[in-house]
């Protein structure tokens, strides 16, 4: 039988390196040797205890479900304290899309912003986007009111989405080609060197679907289109991240 995980957690590769401490307890490897054997084909990055006894949050990429202590078991959902009104799935999300990025190369990215930007977000997008198109019209607020635009691409609108994005990347000035491209404008074909399938895998790994998808500073997913004084004031704390 095909394993439920398996489209869930195919297209993600283990991160290294990322720090994800748990609890540790005596039989430990016995829990990662049971939830192993559950899991065939699946490489864990972490396993911790969950609030709830015999309930383990188990960690792969961005990616969080659970398991229960003999492995028999796995939910996938948010878990949620009502008391609090709070989603610590989506809490623990978060912290794992910001390991993620952090782990990118800086260089690996397109940046629009201040020298000494308030707030950075990180857009994965697409130049043949409409959407994508018009929340680029947006960037020169955005950098106005202090807010830094980092471009990662995913390529998934178009036959010659990759292709689109790697003349950009490959171009002279990146951050004119993005702008050239965005406004519709055919930026000459060239090939090089590029991070565009590494930003896909990237993508694929945290979970993004379409363009553009904004990753805010607190890991939170802002899918869509935004508004500039909007986003602003949500980066500013004045408005929910949330849609």
């Amino acid at each position: 039988m095909k394993h439920p995980w398996t489209n869930f957690l195919k297209p993600l590769t283990v991160i290294a390196g990322l720090g994800l401490a748990f609890a540790a307890s005596a039989d430990d490897s016995e829990l990662r040797s049971r939830i192993a054997e559950s899991l065939p084909g699946v490489e864990v990055d972490a396993v911790r205890p969950t609030p709830i006894d015999g309930l383990y949050e188990v960690t792969v990429g961005a990616n969080v479900a659970y398991v229960s202590a003999d492995g028999r078991y796995h939910l996938y959902g948010d878990l949620v304290d009502v008391s609090e009104g709070k989603s610590l799935t989506e809490a623990r999300r978060s912290e794992l899309r910001l390991a993620v990025l952090e782990d990118m190369n800086s260089g690996n990215a397109i940046v629009f912003g201040p020298d000494e930007p308030r707030h950075t977000v990180t857009v994965f997008t697409d130049v043949n986007c409409g959407w994508c198109r018009r929340f680029h019209q947006q960037v020169p607020a955005l950098n106005e009111k202090g807010v830094a635009v980092r471009y990662v691409f995913f390529p998934v609108i178009a036959e010659s989405s990759f292709t689109d994005a790697e003349a950009v990347w490959c171009s002279d000035d990146r951050n004119d080609a993005m702008t050239r491209a965005k406004a519709g404008e055919k930026v000459e074909p060239k090939a090089c060197e590029n991070p565009i399938a590494e930003h896909f895998a990237l993508g694929r790994q945290l979970g993004v679907r379409s363009t553009p998808t904004i990753i805010m500073e607190d890991g939170s997913v802002r899918p869509g289109f935004v508004e500039a004084a909007e986003l602003a004031a949500m980066l500013d704390g004045e408005l929910p991240a949330q849609p």
